[in-house]
């Protein structure tokens, strides 16, 4: 899914775009996307580490996600820069340690988006179910990790070497045939692209027919007010969902295809120069995936935009962390220093939100 198991016929046509400009155009917009990417994520994990309102089962899946995603920003992204230019550089043992890491990430990144999908349709659905616990989200994000390595890095691992085209050294796998080589391929569409697809999709759009579907209990409300109050609820609802499912399927979908294509598609039609290009456009695509969460759920999640910690509330909260240390350390009263904590963490004397359930993303 990333660079470790790109082919040879892949890798002779980026020779080609590099020639008609592709080394001009690649460079900033990885570079974009690796401070875009780590401001974002970092942020979006430390929203949901600081608000003890905010640390749920779906939002710890989130901080999952965003952590996968800062690894694919802060590792996949950088060797792409390098590699317009040079190629691997890092030679054969870090070609079998690191380059593997790059496909776990984005493994785990999917993984981690079908459980949040899950878990969405199980708290909508099944309201009165138990939620999950804190030890058991742990043990889910811990499996997501190890399958993941196990599914996709340890293979890698055992098939990767440093190859030279066009006299370049790239990390490549390093298969025994290509029927195997394709087979590996289909694999990774099928279990890691086309089935995480359709089960989001499927999960999604019941739980949107559920959401947009007429509620008998909400019209025996006597309180208009509390009856508006919950369809703006829906309606927030409703439109996180399908945002974020409508993005992954754009950035994602494109490259499920693009793999084939260089697997199955005569060599005529990939070293295309216009081909390529399109290439690099879907690729573009299948690495904003891994910056545009954050951005997604600042923007139009209600429970993360209050909490956005660059507003100038939350900045104010850093100024009293400051003040309590400098208060403690100087022996002021302990009575005092717990109340002004006690102030920080209700947002600066504001009533915290009441939250009824879990925050929707």
């Amino acid at each position: 899914m990333q660079e470790t198991n790109v082919t040879t016929a892949e890798l002779e046509n980026k020779s080609t775009v590099t020639t008609s400009g592709y080394e001009i155009v690649a460079p900033p917009f990885y570079s974009v996307i690796i401070v875009v990417g780590c401001i974002g994520n970092l942020l979006l994990i430390f929203t949901v580490f600081r608000w003890r309102e905010m640390r749920t089962p779906c939002n710890y899946l989130i901080a999952n996600n965003a952590i996968a995603d800062l690894g694919v920003v802060t590792i996949g992204a950088p060797l792409r820069i390098v590699e317009v230019y040079e190629g691997w550089v890092l030679g054969e043992p870090l070609c079998q340690i690191l380059a593997p890491t790059q496909d776990t990430f984005a493994v785990v990144s999917v993984m981690t988006y079908t459980l949040i999908a899950f878990e969405r349709y199980r708290a909508v659905m099944s309201p009165f179910k138990p939620k999950l616990s804190s030890h058991n989200i742990l043990i889910i994000v811990s499996i997501t990790w190890v399958l993941g390595y196990i599914s996709v890095g340890l293979p890698m691992a055992l098939l990767l070497r440093v190859v030279h085209v066009a006299g370049r050294p790239y990390c490549m796998a390093s298969f025994p045939s290509d029927l195997s080589r394709q087979s590996y391929e289909v694999y990774l569409v099928i279990v890691f692209l086309l089935i995480p697809l359709v089960s989001q999709t499927v999960a999604y759009s019941r739980l949107v027919r559920r959401l947009t579907r007429d509620d008998p209990l909400e019209r025996s409300f006597s309180d208009p007010r509390s009856s508006r109050r919950r369809q703006l609820k829906k309606n927030r609802v409703v439109r996180v969902t399908i945002t974020l499912v409508v993005f992954f399927q754009i950035c994602y979908i494109p490259r499920m295809a693009m793999m084939l294509i260089f697997e199955f598609a005569p060599r005529t039609f990939i070293q295309n120069i216009y081909f390529q290009y399109v290439d690099l456009t879907i690729f573009v695509l299948f690495y904003i995936k891994h910056v545009i969460n954050p951005i997604i759920l600042f923007s139009i999640s209600t429970d993360f935009r209050k909490r956005f910690p660059c507003t100038m509330r939350h900045m104010g909260y850093f100024r009293d962390s400051f003040l309590v240390r400098a208060l403690s350390s100087r022996g002021r009263s302990p009575t005092l220093n717990s109340k002004l904590t006690e102030t920080m963490d209700n947002g600066n004397g504001e009533e915290r939100d009441k939250m009824h359930g879990e925050s929707l993303l």
